[in-house]
């Protein structure tokens, strides 16, 4: 299982070489609009490029940058400290693994 990210998910589960990528509806708090936005525009060269043409709001990008998904485009922290002016909290730098995002930001399944 792969996790999201800005230039490889879809709006849901989607094969990636030999493995699942998780889609940006399973992130908690992405709705449908945004998440067929996001993936409409892809790919994206950088956060700036993503924040011009995905359409997404502050809540739904903050949401993926703590899931990680900025990483492969500038990582979670430069994201955070450009749009939002703060230093996010050491729980969100990119050497988080997927496991401890999980945590911060839990995953909506279709199979609850």
């Amino acid at each position: 299982m792969l996790p999201v990210d800005v230039n490889r998910s879809r709006e849901t589960f989607a094969i990636d070489g030999d493995n699942i990528r998780l889609g940006f509806l399973q992130i908690k708090g992405i709705g449908e609009k945004a998440a067929e936005n996001i993936a409409a525009g892809q790919p994206y060269r950088d956060i700036a490029d993503f924040e011009k043409r995905s359409k997404a709001g502050k809540k739904s990008i903050d949401l993926l940058a703590k899931m990680g998904a900025f990483d492969n485009i500038g990582g979670a922290n430069i994201m955070l400290n450009t749009l939002f002016g703060e230093v996010p909290d050491d729980k969100y730098d990119d050497k988080s693994t997927f496991e401890e995002r999980l945590k911060i930001c839990p995953f909506s399944t279709n199979f609850n």
